[in-house]
């Protein structure tokens, strides 16, 4: 080992991976001459503390007394006696080298450089520090931000969302004993929010039919546990759905219910103002009931068409078991298309029209018309109170010929007619000639309010109350008994 070996400067090599772990070879060049090219082996039993504290270089001193510091050098111009005795001299033992390396390993930090890959143009992107072997993770930029804590935020109004869906609408009114004319409805839900409760439902009705499967396949009650099993799911999120789809089903029906009084009011008016309409209102009930759970959405039809239908249906299946006499449901709807044409007649011929027409316009023959016509008339309690007079059917019920059949004892029109008159002139004059206007008396025909305000040069609204004062007025117990007398 020579000292000019040992001065010789080291070309710099950049470390950019780890320690390696057999010893590698180090080429200097000599200072007298410089086309000489020396051969260098590290010895790799440096010192792990100069490695990794002392970063900058140092130069080793002509008489340092620390083996672990000296760098022996293997000169390329010395003979072979020479090679082969500094060969012999700095033989290696491989297991103290990978010992000593393997503690320079664990001591050393773990700071790795690497290299971006390459880019679009073919350069590096630049240079990342990877500390403790894990990659640190890039901070999203603020557009992603916001929109990650706009998304929790969404999550969580959902959530409350659920909660106030279960509060309000778990369960659900008890109908059966309602006025329906006094109830308090909701109004009308948006199509978007129908939509959405719609969502809601199906996991319920996925559930109700697999449960309805497994009833038919176990022959009794599956539980709740056998049920969570065959969908994989636990029992707690399979009450959850049971729960939320049973809100959304209950506040669609009572946010649908004026769908009800309308297709009542549109198809059955007859029945608007009846001592039946509750029942009407029941019997539609259970036809939207059966809307919401049959309605799918991706017919593409909206629940107002859908469920007008079926409750229809319904309350047209109802009238005849409800009524006193049974007939087949077939006759009710003959029977509305039957007033159909009578009504498009009436307007048609300007007169009312007879038997014959209304069966030929219907495309039935008479004696069905009869039937129907018989079979579905309406019926009454001789104690039902008149809706002017309040007064029962049965007191207007008078025998035509007398107590014993004698026709002279019949009473007179005109008397009717004159009493009619003495009773009328009771009031003031603007209810009398309201009333003989509005009801033909007068013999010029039924008058609107409006030709009747026109007359009188007032409003419409005086005119309904002068109406309203009129009946209050022929109500009274003496005008009653005075025009009794003459029926």
């Amino acid at each position: 080992m020579g000292s000019a070996a040992v001065q010789a400067p080291f070309v710099p090599v950049r470390r950019c991976s780890p320690p390696l772990r057999r010893p590698f070879l180090l080429l200097t060049l000599n200072s007298s001459h410089s086309s000489s090219v020396r051969s260098v082996r590290c010895s790799a039993l440096t010192s792990p503390a100069a490695k990794v504290k002392s970063p900058r270089k140092k130069s080793l001193s002509k008489g340092s007394t620390k083996q672990s510091k000296r760098v022996h050098a293997v000169s390329l111009e010395a003979g072979p006696a020479s090679v082969s005795s500094s060969s012999q001299n700095t033989e290696l033992n491989y297991d103290e080298v990978a010992e000593q390396l393997e503690n320079i390993y664990k001591l050393s930090p773990a700071k790795v450089v690497e290299k971006i890959g390459e880019g679009q143009d073919g350069e590096f992107g630049g240079m990342r520090l990877v500390r403790g072997k894990r990659r640190k993770a890039k901070r999203l930029s603020m557009e992603k931000r916001v929109a990650v804590k706009r998304k929790k935020n969404e999550e969580r109004i959902v959530e409350d969302n659920y909660e106030g869906l279960l509060r309000e609408n778990l369960v659900l009114w008890n109908l059966s004993g309602a006025d329906w004319k006094m109830m308090k409805i909701p109004p009308v839900l948006k199509f978007a929010e129908q939509t959405k409760l719609f969502k809601l439902m199906q996991p319920m009705k996925a559930i109700n039919e697999l449960k309805e499967s497994l009833r038919n396949d176990l022959q009794r009650e599956p539980s709740d546990g056998e049920l969570a099993a065959k969908i994989n799911m636990t029992v707690p999120e399979l009450g959850r759905h049971m729960k939320v789809g049973q809100a959304a089903r209950n506040k669609l029906i009572k946010h649908n219910l004026r769908l009800v009084i309308y297709a009542i009011n549109k198809h059955f008016a007859e029945f608007a103002t009846n001592e039946r309409f509750d029942d009407l209102c029941q019997a539609g009930m259970n036809g939207l009931i059966t809307s919401i759970d049959r309605f799918e959405l991706k017919r593409g039809l909206r629940l107002s068409t859908y469920g007008l239908l079926w409750i229809r249906h319904s309350i047209i299946r109802s009238i005849p078991a409800s009524s006193f006499t049974r007939y087949p449901h077939t006759f009710q709807s003959i029977k509305q298309e039957i007033q159909k044409a009578k009504l498009q007649l009436l307007f048609e011929l300007g007169r009312t029209p007879t038997e014959e027409e209304i069966a030929k316009k219907v495309g039935i023959t008479r004696e069905k018309y009869q039937d129907i016509v018989k079979a579905t008339r309406p019926v009454y309690s001789l104690n039902v109170k008149h809706p002017v007079t309040q007064e029962e059917l049965i007191n207007g019920i008078t025998d035509t010929y007398g107590f014993r059949g004698d026709k002279s004892r019949r009473q007179s029109p005109a008397l009717l007619r004159l009493a009619l008159d003495d009773v009328l002139d009771s009031l003031r004059p603007k209810e009398n000639i309201v009333i003989r206007q509005r009801y033909g008396l007068d013999g010029k025909g039924e008058r609107t309010l409006s030709e009747i305000a026109g007359n009188l040069n007032i409003t419409k609204e005086m005119v309904r109350k002068h109406e309203l004062k009129a009946f209050m007025k022929l109500k009274h117990p003496a005008r009653l008994d005075y025009l009794r007398k003459y029926i």
